[in-house]
């Protein structure tokens, strides 16, 4: 099998406790780190209490977990609810507060590999396998076991998808892809996208990862897809790398 080197993304956290020439065995978890989705939310309308009284109250939670429908800010009879739960991460002068929730986010390297160059905010490692550059990626990473769908198979005979990142050649319809989120699909490479389902990834960033490599493509990827099928694959669209054991 030939050796491969790739770049991988990683909190700062995992990159300092890792060392050029060490060792990595597979599902070793490589970080784990808290991300914040922040949520404004604009009190003014809605918030009947005096500003400075209320502004005081929510200064003192900053920082603190709050959670829907708690009383934020009261005076006499009156109460400010939160309007959803999270991390109170800002308050600004007049009344728009910031809610942010709280999501962990873990990486397990699906194969074994030696670390090759620990950088600033990355890793080179060296691994027995192949990968490849996408020149168009969305969503999240995936990790998971390939499984090829051939263009011309029914919709209803697809069942056995869950955990895997599926492989389509051509675009992929959006009753395929429907399915196949719904079946447990982790992560998708396919030959291209519609108009539709390109503009849905673009907005959400938090989609299931998508890798997309033209079927006139030069490389020989979707050659090696087709021989790999039910091979560990693993991929960040944010570096547009495909690794494939």
């Amino acid at each position: 099998m030939t050796k491969t080197t790739a770049t991988i993304p990683l909190a700062k956290k995992s990159l300092e406790a890792l060392k050029k020439g060490e060792r990595i065995v597979s599902g070793t978890d490589l970080f784990q780190e808290k991300l914040f989705e922040a949520t404004d939310y604009d009190a003014r309308d809605s918030c009947k209490i005096p500003l400075e009284d209320f502004l005081s109250q929510l200064f003192e939670r900053l920082g603190k977990e709050v959670r829907e429908g708690e009383a934020l800010a009261r005076v006499g009879k009156k109460i400010f609810l939160s309007p959803m739960s999270g991390i109170l991460t800002s308050v600004t002068d007049d009344g728009v507060l910031k809610i942010s929730k709280i999501k962990t986010q873990s990486f397990q390297f699906p194969f074994d590999c030696e670390i090759v160059k620990v950088k600033e905010n990355e890793v080179e490692i060296c691994f027995d396998g192949e990968s490849f550059e996408s020149p168009e990626s969305y969503g999240e990473i995936a990790s998971g076991i390939l499984n090829f769908i051939d263009e011309n198979v029914f919709l209803g005979a697809i069942d056995d998808v869950s955990g895997s990142i599926v492989v389509f050649k051509d675009e992929i319809p959006l009753g395929f892809w429907y399915k196949l989120l719904a079946l447990g699909a982790i992560g998708f490479v396919v030959g291209s996208l519609s108009d539709i389902l390109r503009k849905r990834l673009e907005e959400d960033s938090n989609a299931f990862g998508v890798m997309v490599f033209p079927v006139d493509s030069k490389d020989d990827v979707w050659e090696v897809l087709r021989k790999k099928n039910k091979s560990q694959a693993f991929f960040d669209p944010s570096t547009k790398i495909l690794i494939i054991q």
